[in-house]
C-alpha cells in the first residue's frame, strides 16, 4: 500500500482497507483433499458409465435391431424345418433304392445307361405336327442280380 496525498488510504478508500484487514481462516484457500477428490472422481466415472449405459439399452436402433434379429431367427427355424423334412424325404427314396432295383431303373430312365448284354431300339413316332421323335427300349430290363 502506497501512502499518497490522502495518506495511508488507497485509491478504494478506508472501507476497502477494513475489509482487507480482516483475518481470513487458513483453511479457505485450501485444496481439496485427496480423499474427496478420490471419491468425486468414482462417482462422476460411475454416474458416466450408468448414463451411457442407460443410453444404448434405451436407444431405439437397438430395440430395432432386436426386432430383425428375432425376425431372422424365426425365418432360420423355418428354413431349418424345411431342410429337415426334405432329407427325410430323401432318406427314405435312398432307403427304397438301395433295397432294391430301383437304382438300376433310376439310371435308365435319367441317365440313358444300360447292362452288359441290353440293346436299344429306337423308333420314330410321329406326332401332332408330323415331327418325328425317337423312342428308346432297352431289353432285358432285369437286373443283373435277377438272373
Amino acid at each position: 500500500m502506497a501512502v499518497g496525498i490522502l495518506g495511508p488510504y488507497d485509491a478504494l478508500g478506508p472501507v476497502a482497507r477494513v475489509g482487507r484487514d480482516l483475518p481470513v481462516p487458513d483453511s479457505m484457500f485450501e485444496a481439496p483433499t485427496t480423499r474427496f477428490m478420490k471419491v468425486l472422481a468414482v462417482v462422476l466415472l460411475l454416474g458416466m458409465g450408468l448414463g451411457i449405459v442407460a443410453l444404448h439399452l434405451l436407444n431405439p436402433s437397438r430395440s430395432a435391431r432386436l426386432t430383425m434379429l428375432e425376425r431372422d431367427h424365426a425365418r432360420m427355424q423355418t428354413l431349418v424345418a424345411r431342410e429337415k423334412r426334405d432329407n427325410s424325404v430323401l432318406e427314405q427314396e435312398l432307403r427304397s433304392l438301395e433295397g432294391g432295383a430301383g437304382w438300376y431303373d433310376v439310371a435308365r430312365r435319367e441317365h440313358g445307361m444300360l447292362l452288359d448284354g441290353e440293346v436299344v431300339f429306337r423308333f420314330p413316332v410321329e406326332h401332332g405336327e408330323g415331327d418325328a421323335a425317337l423312342t428308346s427300349t432297352a431289353l432285358p430290363t432285369t437286373p443283373p442280380d435277377a438272373r
